[in-house]
């Protein structure tokens, strides 16, 4: 597997991550604004911090792809000068 590719793949999915939570930030900012009901509001509510939390691991997943990848490359790099 190209060292490159793996880093390139993580910081892809570090972009993409920060954008799903701020996405998912103003959902929860506009929570309760509207005039749904209490109930559909609290589900949505509750649902939008699943998703906040779910798209952070997948963030801090794409973070430790990028520093493996890194610490591969420094390695080659150590071995090769």
């Amino acid at each position: 597997m190209n060292v490159l590719n793996s880093v390139q793949i993580g910081l892809s999915g570090i972009s993409r991550g920060l954008e799903n939570i701020q996405d998912i930030a103003a959902d929860i900012a506009q929570a309760g604004t509207s005039q749904a009901d209490d109930v559909n509001t609290t589900t949505e509510l509750t649902q939008s911090v699943v998703d906040l939390k779910e798209q952070e691991l997948a963030t801090l997943a794409s973070i430790k792809v990028v520093e493996s990848g890194q610490e591969v490359l420094g390695t080659l790099l150590d071995v090769t000068v």
